[in-house]
């Protein structure tokens, strides 16, 4: 079998782990935004708009695509040991692409089973909403729904236990294991047979 010769990168080209050391995360404007006193719509908008950018960092970082699906350096690993070789090299090489492929799978996943869905992103809104409640209880911390007086705390419980029974009666076990399997098989079946073409320090694990 031809063996294909590493090729030195781009000096100038960067990996997303390099990207994300000079960038700050957006997990951390998730956070603020929604931990913020802003009423739930204000919330909605920000998070928009910092998935929006989120999204175009990755797309700026992504790998073409022609060499992400280039067949003729697919080949089945040298040995054992050479698996994790290529696992650890193509991961941080091709981040962005993994990313959005995953994110293609789970998208598609999610869009047949729309129940699920919807309801899995009300959720998150009740938690918003109740939240917003909170913000103006009265005096003796008490929140007004439906006419009835209720304490935040019991609220998120009662929501909690609702999320926890639909997510096991729509079949969400199955759902998220389904997302992971097909995401990351997708990953590791292109690492594992994409021979790496470039010389450049594995990925390590903090």
């Amino acid at each position: 079998m031809a063996t294909v010769p590493f090729m030195k990168p781009n000096e100038n080209a960067s990996t997303p782990f390099k990207d994300n050391a000079n960038n700050n995360s957006p997990t951390t404007s998730y956070a603020k935004i929604i931990s913020s006193n802003d009423p739930p719509l204000v919330k909605l908008r920000e998070l928009y708009h910092v998935s929006v950018g989120s999204l175009k960092s990755l797309f700026s970082r992504t790998r073409p695509w022609e060499e992400f699906f280039n067949r003729a350096l697919f080949s089945f690993p040298a040995s054992v040991s050479d698996i994790p070789n290529r696992i650890s090299r193509n991961i941080p090489y091709f981040y962005s692409n993994y990313i959005l492929l995953s994110l293609v799978c789970c998208s598609y996943i999610l869009l047949i089973n729309p129940l699920f869905t919807l309801w899995m992103l009300l959720i998150p809104l009740g938690f918003l909403y109740i939240r917003n409640l909170a913000l103006h209880a009265d005096s003796t911390g008490q929140v007004y729904l439906w006419n009835r007086a209720f304490t935040p705390i019991q609220l998120y419980t009662i929501l909690s236990i609702v999320a926890l029974l639909s997510f096991y009666f729509m079949n969400g076990m199955n759902i998220v294991f389904l997302i992971l399997l097909i995401s990351g098989g997708v990953t590791g079946l292109h690492a594992m047979f994409r021979q790496p073409v470039f010389d450049e320090p594995t990925f390590q694990l903090p």
